[in-house]
């Protein structure tokens, strides 16, 4: 029984209806889908970049000249928002989709990966690519890893094609993309490390130097505008005093500093729900099957090796979201194995992973109903906000209304007060915050149902202290506009 369901699971009836069904809810969930806080961070960085030519965060006015000129950015990523929005205009959804159009392609990478395999494994490595949680959520975020992911995956694909063919197109389309990798975040340094290094493991190191002299002088285009304006001093003491001590405290690090973070990666894998079910599979077709994936599949598996090492040493932060990279890699590597799995007679071992499987597809379940819980027409809720707020007028609000109001007032973002509670002892009232405001001359203040849930907000319950600066102007049950005074 175990046996013929197991089969069923990973080629049969019950993985084409498990497939159809994953696929259906993930393009479904696609409409009106939330609006994730770094969408807003990028896309304003984008929108200015485009409008002005420097790259800017003008809600955030006061944390080291920002809203001037800001620095520390992901170029590639910038210049693709830039693009998307000059051609399609300036929208969430812009950006949304030009993230899935790059996950389309990885999936289309990965089937020609495994093109000379059935269509049961190919799909197998679609299916399970689709239903981590962590990717069903950032295959349609505004976020570097998706663009990241597909430069990297990308540049394996071509490197593979190398030492099939041995053809030298091959290589430099390979050192090309681990290059675009990095432009787009700089931990997409490590598609350049296991490029260079798998190349070096295989004896070839003339190609190995060939691949680095392609991948530098492309790579370092993130440095160029920094050195030319005389900026490189100015752009590591803004990430040396970010204003975050979470991000600012992972910059200066030692010796002991890289050997704990080399064993704790494993925290990275086993983060939450988001990205436990792939790394339980991914583990158990490791233990179960690694004599035969290093003998069929050596190339792939060296290659992820290499990239969980890079990215142990030299990611940013030990966050499960970096995982993204190597997604697709895990996909094909368990769904190699599960084919082998399904030939072989060991109905233990088809056991735990139908468990596993069934874990997987119902964290993937839970993620969608949290999705569907949150969807947010944000466009039509922005406008009929506008209809109470002053044309041309200054306004602090949730990040989001940047979309799709940038254009029509001037939008401030309650992260400049977190970042600037960062560097007090002691939290702000809301009080304070209001005074603040006035002093600033800023005209409305848009309060919505989260912060109004949040244990510490500011302004939880929408408990608004009696003063002199800001009135009530519009409520419901999901927002509260406040208007200054005079």
């Amino acid at each position: 029984m175990t046996d013929i369901f197991f089969g069923s699971l990973i080629s049969g009836k019950i993985f084409r209806i498990i497939l159809a069904l994953c696929t259906l809810v993930f393009f479904i969930s696609l409409i009106h889908r939330d609006i994730q806080t770094d969408e807003n961070w990028l896309g304003e960085q984008s929108y200015w970049f485009l409008q002005e030519g420097q790259v800017k965060l003008k809600s955030i006015p006061f944390i080291l000249n920002w809203s001037e000129e800001f620095l520390v950015y992901h170029k590639g990523i910038i210049w693709i928002g830039a693009v998307t929005i000059l051609v399609f205009g300036w929208s969430v959804y812009s950006l949304k989709i030009i993230t899935l159009v790059f996950f389309l392609v990885s999936v289309y990478i990965i089937l020609l990966l495994l093109r000379k395999y059935d269509t049961a494994v190919r799909f197998m490595a679609l299916l399970l690519l689709i239903t981590v949680p962590l990717m069903f959520l950032r295959s349609f975020e505004f976020r570097p890893e998706v663009f990241v992911m597909s430069f990297g995956l990308a540049s394996y694909f071509f490197i593979s094609k190398y030492f099939q063919f041995q053809s030298v197109k091959f290589l430099i389309l390979s050192a090309t993309l681990a290059a675009l990798a990095f432009l787009c975040h700089l931990n997409g340094v490590i598609f350049c490390v296991s490029g260079f290094l798998i190349l070096v493991f295989r004896s070839q190191f003339k190609n190995a130097l060939v691949f680095g002299i392609i991948c530098a002088p492309i790579a370092s285009v993130y440095f160029w505008p920094l050195i030319y304006y005389n900026n490189l001093g100015e752009w590591w003491n803004n990430l040396r005093n970010w204003p975050s001590h979470s991000f600012s405290s992972q910059v200066d690090q030692g010796v002991w500093g890289f050997i704990l973070k080399l064993i704790t990666e494993h925290k990275r894998f086993f983060w939450g729900p988001e990205v436990i079910g792939i790394s339980v599979l991914f583990l158990l077709s490791l233990i179960t099957r690694l004599k035969y994936l290093w003998k069929n599949h050596s190339l792939i598996v060296l290659y992820l090796t290499i990239n969980i090492v890079a990215l142990a040493l030299l990611g940013s932060h030990k966050a499960s979201r970096y995982l993204v990279y190597h997604l697709p890699f895990m996909a094909v590597i368990i769904s190699l194995a599960l084919t082998s799995i399904n030939k072989g007679k060991n109905l233990l071992v088809k056991y735990v992973f139908s468990a596993a499987i069934l874990l997987e597809l119902s964290f993937f379940f839970f993620q969608a109903y949290d999705t569907f819980e949150k969807k947010r027409n944000h466009s039509l809720i922005h406008r009929e906000l506008s209809e109470h707020i002053e044309k041309n007028s200054s306004v602090i609000a949730p990040w989001n209304f940047i979309y799709n109001e940038i254009d029509n007032y001037d939008i401030y973002n309650f992260k400049t007060y977190e970042y600037l509670q960062e560097q007090r002892d002691e939290p702000f009232t809301a009080l304070e915050i209001l005074e603040d405001l006035n002093e600033r001359q800023v005209d409305y203040l848009i309060l919505n149902r989260i912060m109004k849930e949040e244990r510490r907000n500011w302004f939880k319950g929408w408990d608004i202290p009696q003063n002199t600066f800001f009135k009530e102007v519009f409520r419901t049950n999901e927002y509260l506009i406040l208007k200054r005074n005079g």
